[in-house]
Formats: C-alpha cells, sequence, structure tokens
C-alpha cells in the first residue's frame, strides 16, 4: 500500500466515500418507501464497508 503515490490514494477515499453515500441514500429510499427490510439491510452494510474503505 504504500507504493500508492497521494494522487491515487485521493481518488480511491474520493470514490469509495461517494458510493458509500450513493448507498447510504438508496437504502434510506428503501427503508422509507416500505421496501423489504433485507434490501434495506444489504444496502447498508455495503454503504458501510465502502465507508470504512475510504479510511483505510
Amino acid at each position: 500500500v504504500s507504493g500508492l503515490s497521494w494522487d491515487t490514494r485521493l481518488k480511491g477515499f474520493g470514490i469509495c466515500l461517494l458510493i458509500c453515500v450513493v448507498l447510504g441514500i438508496i437504502a434510506t429510499i428503501v427503508y422509507f418507501t416500505g421496501g423489504s427490510s433485507s434490501g434495506f439491510a444489504i444496502l447498508y452494510s455495503l454503504a458501510v464497508i465502502f465507508g470504512l474503505g475510504s479510511y483505510v
């Protein structure tokens, strides 16, 4: 990991964070529109995983 440039790290951070936010918004919409709870759980879990990935 130490071989990555700062530019590459910032791009990876931005992409992971963007995916995290988008999945979180979609999960919230699914939850409040009465969608399946398993759909919400899967989307929210993926959002959390990408969120954690943006900080590593």
